[in-house]
Order: structure tokens, then C-alpha cells, then sequence
């Protein structure tokens, strides 16, 4: 209620000037990442229990989601309304190891799947459900609360894309699966590994399952050891050009082949507090010193604008 509440504020003072509004943004790396694979030892519970009751947060997340969005709808405001997910589309280690296929096949749903379906369809894969509910009993979802998120569609689905997951089983690990640092590139970005098409792909799969809803990707980037020096009057960073230019051409080619793309946006304008890495880590298009708040655009900054330029009209 107090979010509604929130919310209720937000779009009475905003919403007719706004015309895009989202109404949380990343279920699993706050409920999954951060409270749980980021911190695994921080708890005497069992790794499973830590990890299922995640599901219960993310549950009210998007069921208070559909509430709002229902509010918005109501109000008549003209503009449209969704929320954003973090993906990463699952690829096993070794397609021919079938324990990875495995492996990979389950976090598919606990990653991506559970969030389109309850998302969209308003419920959620049983496998995953018995998952939850086996190590968090108190993961109940009511039949109201499924009824809400059915009845209650969003207007667009916001995609944060920065890299695949590449899944391999492992018995040391939680579900015997592990793919947070699963990287066989040989330069490593600071977030997974590089692979654009995976993105195209993931993106026609949406259009196919889900009966082409509209897409904005909300956030889009990458860093990488050895780049982000700081130099003038230029700071070179020619791979995080080169992902921002491939990965824009994935989102392209997923609209010439009828993925609904309704906008891009790349992480992130400038150098600042990553959540996740603090100061540590630069997904900036412009630099930022620090100590100093000098701002000098960066090599991708001015391949960014090119493409820009490029596709405006279209």
C-alpha cells in the first residue's frame, strides 16, 4: 500500500509530462544477486532456503507492479507503463555435456522464464513453483495475487541486457549449477561474456512466446580491464565501442524482424556508483574523475553518437 501510494503521487504530478513510466526495475539481481549469490556467507541458513525465499520478495515486487500499473491505466494518462527485468539468456558451458543441458535448461527458468510468465501470463512454470516452495514453504502466491498480475497487462516489457549466461554443473554449487563468472572470452568484460546474438535471439523468443509485446532494452553496456585511462582529449575504450556498436545491430536486426522496439539505452552516460561494483568498475560513455568531476567523453561516447545520427530518422 505504501508504494501504491507512492506511485499514486508520482503519476498525478507527472504523468502527464511522462510519457514512459517504469515501475521497479531488476526483481532478480536485488532479491538473487545482491541479497544472496553476491553474499553467500553472511547466512548459517541453508544456501537453498536463502535463495528460494528470494522468490516471495520478487512475488509482491510484481504483484504491487501490477497494481500500479492497473492505477496508471485507470487514470487515462495517455502514456505507457512497464517494469524491467534483468536477462540473461542460458546457454550450457558444453552443449555436449548433458548435465550442462541440464544445468542450463533449469536456469533458464529460474532466471528468465518465471519472470516472463508470471509477467505476461500472470503465472508461474510449476517446476519452479515446487522449486520455491520445497525450500521456502511460506512461497504461497494466492489466487488473488495471480489473478492481479493476469488481469493487469503491462504496455511494454523493459529489458536491462548485458551478457548471456553460460550454465555448467557443478555439485559444489546450490542446484549443482553454477554461471555467475562463467566466461570463456578471452578479453572478459566486467559483466559475462560478449555474445550480441544472444540478445537477438532472446529477443525474437519473446516475440514468439509472448505474443510480440512492445520492448524497450532499459540498460545495455559493458567494461573491460585496461580501458577507461584517463587521457585527452579522448579516453580510448575501443571494445566497449565495439559492444555498444553490436549490440545496437542485434536490437536492429530483432526490428527488421518484427520485434516490436519501442527504444535503446545504453549503460551508462557517465562513470558513477555501479551497485553491484561501487567506484571499482566503469560502464561510462563519458569519464568521470572521481576526485576532480572532470567529464571527458570517451571513444564509444562518439561511436554512440554516430549511430545515433544514423538511425534517427528511422
Amino acid at each position: 500500500m505504501i508504494y501504491k501510494n507512492y506511485a499514486k503521487i508520482a503519476l498525478e504530478r507527472y504523468g502527464k509530462k511522462v510519457k514512459y513510466f517504469i515501475t521497479f526495475n531488476e526483481p532478480y539481481i536485488e532479491f538473487f544477486v545482491a541479497e544472496y549469490l553476491m553474499n553467500m556467507e553472511q547466512s548459517k541458513e541453508p544456501a537453498l532456503t536463502r535463495f528460494a525465499r528470494g522468490m516471495m520478495k520478487a512475488h509482491r515486487q510484481m504483484v504491487a507492479s501490477a497494481e500500479v500499473i492497473k492505477m496508471y491505466h485507470e487514470m487515462n494518462l495517455g502514456g505507457k507503463i512497464g517494469m524491467t527485468f534483468n536477462f540473461s539468456p542460458c546457454s550450457p558451458l558444453d552443449p555436449n555435456n548433458l548435465k550442462d543441458v541440464q544445468a542450463s535448461a533449469l536456469q533458464e527458468k529460474l532466471l528468465n522464464t518465471v519472470f516472463l510468465d508470471g509477467y505476461f501470463k500472470g503465472t508461474y512454470p510449476k517446476e519452479v513453483v515446487d522449486i520455491f516452495t520445497k525450500y521456502d514453504p511460506a512461497f504461497q502466491p494466492t489466487a488473488a495475487d495471480m489473478k492481479i498480475l493476469a488481469a493487469n497487462k503491462p504496455d511494454f516489457l523493459g529489458i536491462n541486457f548485458y551478457a548471456p549466461a553460460l550454465v555448467k554443473y557443478d555439485a559444489a554449487e546450490p542446484f549443482e549449477m553454477k554461471w555467475m563468472y562463467v566466461n570463456t572470452d578471452k578479453i572478459k568484460s566486467h559483466n559475462g561474456p560478449v555474445r550480441p546474438e544472444e540478445l537477438y535471439k532472446f529477443l525474437v523468443k519473446i516475440k514468439k512466446e509472448y505474443n510480440n509485446p512492445e520492448i524497450m532494452i532499459t540498460e545495455n553496456g559493458a567494461g573491460f580491464e585496461g580501458e577507461d585511462i584517463k587521457a585527452n582529449p579522448v579516453v580510448k575504450d575501443p571494445l566497449r565501442a565495439d559492444y555498444i556498436k553490436r549490440h545496437i545491430e542485434a536490437v536492429e536486426k530483432a526490428k527488421k524482424d518484427g520485434v516490436r522496439m519501442i527504444g535503446y539505452f545504453a549503460w551508462s552516460g557517465w562513470d558513477n556508483f555501479e551497485w553491484v561494483f561501487g567506484y571499482t568498475k566503469r560502464f561510462g560513455l563519458i569519464y568521470v574523475d572521481f576526485e576532480t568531476q572532470e567529464r571527458i567523453p570517451k571513444q564509444s561516447f562518439y561511436e554512440y553518437q554516430k549511430i545515433i545520427k544514423e538511425y534517427k530518422n528511422q
